[in-house]
């Protein structure tokens, strides 16, 4: 009976030994997993820091030359603006003269257009 008894012990022992094992087992290879998943999306993202890297630069240079060329511009357009400034004072002064001129100008062509016409048509007569 006591040899029985042991055996029986005995067996129950091992398979709670047994089954720890397993839980410990699955336990591992839960571990083991995560830890390769872990490893998976470590590798991944250090790439992926990798590739990003050059892009985050081409961002910082493109941002530093769209500083640049927006106080550029600025610049170029206050400059461009003062200058009209000073040419609509000038011109305030002098339009009038610009303007008779111009007329004068216009007139004087189309005379030549209208002497040039009556020439032709009375050498036309003429002939």
């Amino acid at each position: 009976i006591l040899a029985a008894r042991t055996s029986i012990i005995e067996s129950i022992d091992r398979r709670d030994r047994t089954r720890l094992r397993r839980i410990r087992l699955k336990e591992l290879q839960y571990r083991q997993s995560r830890l390769l998943v872990a490893i998976k999306l470590g590798s991944t993202v250090s790439r992926w820091f990798d590739e990003t890297e050059p892009v985050l630069e081409r961002r910082r240079l493109d941002l530093y030359a769209t500083r640049i060329q927006r106080q550029w511009k600025r610049r170029a357009f206050l400059r461009t603006a003062e200058e009209a400034r000073q040419t609509q004072k000038k011109l305030r002064k002098i339009g009038w003269r610009l303007r008779l001129w111009l007329r004068c100008g216009r007139r004087r062509i189309h005379a030549q257009l209208l002497r040039k016409f009556f020439k032709d048509f009375s050498i036309q007569q003429l002939d």
